[in-house]
């Protein structure tokens, strides 16, 4: 696969993924919160808290979005996406250092939280150092 080809699929999971989280948060916040592995060991349920939290995930994914449409933007729409989600992994990894988080949630918060903060640091630096694959 070429890397235009693979930045593609990961912007576009990346968007669509996070809409539908973001949607489900939104809209069903109980339902997302009793669901989702640990986030009941979080606190007390709270809507408004989720509510929020999932417009975030959706303005991420509007980014990540336009970034498949305005190519010579991607730099800067992907680098503030990058902004909510490397601060959410870094959150939960600090809670993880601090133990306030259970340990039987960690390959759940890996692949839903740390992967998807990782892969937006990937495509800043590749847009950052090597602007011509943003342009393909």
């Amino acid at each position: 696969m070429q890397s235009n080809n693979l930045t593609t699929l990961l912007l576009l999971g990346l968007s669509v993924s996070t809409a539908l989280n973001g949607i489900w948060m939104i809209f069903a916040p109980e339902y997302w919160y009793h669901t989702i592995p640990g986030v009941t060991h979080t606190g007390p349920f709270n809507a408004h808290f989720v509510q929020d939290v999932g417009a975030a995930y959706l303005a991420f994914a509007t980014n990540i979005g336009l970034a498949l449409i305005y190519r010579e933007a991607r730099l800067p729409l992907v680098l503030a996406g990058a902004v909510f989600m490397v601060a959410h992994a870094a959150f939960h990894l600090l809670d993880r250092v601090g133990g306030h988080s259970h340990a039987e949630h960690f390959w759940s918060e890996f692949f839903t939280v740390t992967i998807p903060a990782i892969l937006c640091v990937l495509l800043v630096l590749q847009f950052k150092f090597f602007p011509k694959v943003a342009l393909r």
